[in-house]
């Protein structure tokens, strides 16, 4: 909501800018005669100033409209979400217009750099041509030749030298059209990190059951001889509030692993580092996750108050003896025979986590229904099931919106661009085509600027992109949950093509014009 917006208006701004610049330069004649005749600097600036004021309106307006429509979807996509009965989005005028009056603050800022030329342009100059640019060897001269590049690549090189601003402006508004897909695109891919993070190395049980109340561990039995169950974790559930100075949360204390009669390791509920590497949890004190540790201002080594907010309702000081890596919620740990002790109470469980035997997971479904004081079941696989088809729906979506502003920012720069390429250049071109150069030969030069742009803002769209993803992960980062920065390849790789593909379109699109030159007109009227 804020940062597409920002890269929109800012783009928009350079455009204008660029396109009324180019139109103030060829009308330096037409804007001579007027200031020769009386009028104004202001008067003849706020000419060209309508015609920005004029565009942002109308963009604005349509804007608004389309903002309602895809507001609209996007409240329906809630109400599926969050299963509301009735969730209506009503259009906002106060919202709409402040959308409209953005849009043309936005707008007149671009025009303005160009409008102060037509303030301080005097008659009399502008009755002359403008003066061609003045150009010298420089340095860099001396590393083309050593590389030997081939003369249209130096002629390219050149121009873009020439004008820096331009230049590096265009570089850029094409770097934001890959940042904003690097953005679309990481968002999926930091969503599958989270989930085989949870729930394929972390958490790698089938079923969780929690029963009613706490239960004496021996309860577990009954469902260790079911069947098709491969292995059982019973765990403790212990609501408390953590406390340490003046700050505190209320959550529960999970008390896992401890002996089993099997004698082996807790697998099915495992606690990480921030490398992936497993955690045994020690025979006292808490460990806590990260985000937990961060919100309490705690580190390993300090004790916090645990208040017991249940039972005998304990106030009891602990020492923090580790810190696990976990992307939702705020959580604690202990070893279950440690807070068994701590509480001074029997070895007292709330459920158990299961691994069954896919051939028989409907037999024990069966069989754990029937158990009377169990209070609620999860299934690992319907829950992922679950999330994957919500975040496949929503990504889709917001990936294919994406994907458009992505291209209608690339499309947007390159063929303004290129039209402007093609107006400064049309005598040069027209010039190599009359003495001997072949329409691909000049197409390539004329396309080869605007690939080398895009080459060049390639890896500075990574860049960009890679900054808002982490200002993506910082900007949601909350006790529910926490998004992890992963830049993959693909990601890469997706927004450098569509980059590329959107730039070479805009080129071609402008290119054909030179199919259409009229060779001797041009040479006459630019003569």
């Amino acid at each position: 909501g804020l940062v597409v917006p920002l890269i929109f208006l800012g783009v928009s701004a350079f455009l204008l800018n660029v396109v009324l610049a180019r139109r103030i330069h060829l009308q330096r004649e037409a804007i001579a005669t007027l200031k020769a005749f009386g009028y104004g600097g202001g008067e003849v600036a706020w000419h060209y100033l309508k015609f920005a004021l004029g565009i942002s309106i109308a963009g604005g307006l349509v804007g608004a409209v389309l903002g309602s429509w895809l507001a609209a979807g996007l409240c329906e996509l809630y109400a599926q979400f969050y299963r509301f009965p009735t969730f209506v989005f009503r259009p906002s005028p106060k919202v709409m217009g402040l959308g409209i009056v953005v849009s043309i603050a936005s707008g007149a800022m671009g025009a303005w750099w160009a409008v102060v030329r037509v303030m301080r342009l005097q008659p009399a100059e502008a009755m002359r041509p403008a003066a061609p640019p003045r150009f010298h060897r420089r340095s860099i001269d001396a590393i083309w030749r050593t590389l030997r590049l081939s003369p249209p690549v130096v002629m390219i090189l050149r121009r873009m030298g020439r004008r820096p601003g331009t230049t590096g402006l265009s570089i850029l508004g094409i770097a934001l059209s890959g940042a904003v897909l690097l953005v679309s695109n990481f968002a999926v891919d930091a969503v599958e990190e989270m989930i085989d993070f949870q729930f394929s190395t972390a958490q790698r049980q089938d079923l969780q059951v929690t029963f009613e109340r706490a239960s004496a561990s021996s309860s577990v039995h009954e469902m260790r001889n079911i069947d098709g169950v491969i292995k059982l974790e019973p765990f403790r559930a212990v609501p408390v509030r953590l406390r340490h100075a003046a700050l505190d949360r209320r959550l529960s204390i999970l008390g896992i692993g401890g002996a089993e009669p099997s004698g082996q390791e807790r697998e099915l509920y495992r606690l990480l580092d921030s490398n992936g590497r497993s955690i045994r949890l020690p025979p006292n004190g808490l460990v806590l996750s990260d985000k937990l540790a961060q919100l309490l201002r705690v580190m390993p080594g300090q004790e916090v108050m645990v208040e017991v907010l249940e039972g005998r309702r304990q106030r009891l000081p602990v020492e923090v003896v580790g810190l696990v890596t976990e992307y939702t919620g705020t959580n604690a740990y202990m070893d279950r025979d440690a807070l068994s002790r701590l509480l001074r109470e029997d070895r007292w469980i709330n459920g158990a986590f299961l691994k069954v035997d896919d051939l028989k997971r409907k037999q024990v479904y069966d069989a754990i229904d029937r158990i009377p004081r169990t209070a609620g079941v999860m299934i690992r696989e319907a829950s992922l099931d679950a999330i994957r088809d919500t975040i496949r729906e929503n990504q889709a979506k917001m990936q294919t919106f994406n994907l458009f502003f992505a291209c209608v920012i690339a499309l947007g720069v390159v063929y303004n661009l290129a039209r402007i390429t093609m107006a400064e250049q049309r005598r040069e071109l027209a010039t190599l085509r009359v003495i001997g150069f072949t329409r691909t030969e000049v197409s390539l030069m004329f396309l080869g600027e605007l690939m080398l742009l895009t080459l060049a803002a390639i890896p500075i769209g990574w860049m960009i992109g890679t900054g808002l993803c982490y200002a993506t992960v910082k900007g949601f980062e909350s006790e529910l949950y926490r998004i992890p920065l992963v830049i993959s390849r693909r990601n890469l790789s997706i927004a450098a093509a569509v980059t590329a593909i959107a730039s070479l379109v805009s080129g071609l699109i402008v290119r054909r014009s030179l199919d259409r030159l009229d060779l001797v007109e041009v040479l006459k009227d630019q003569g």
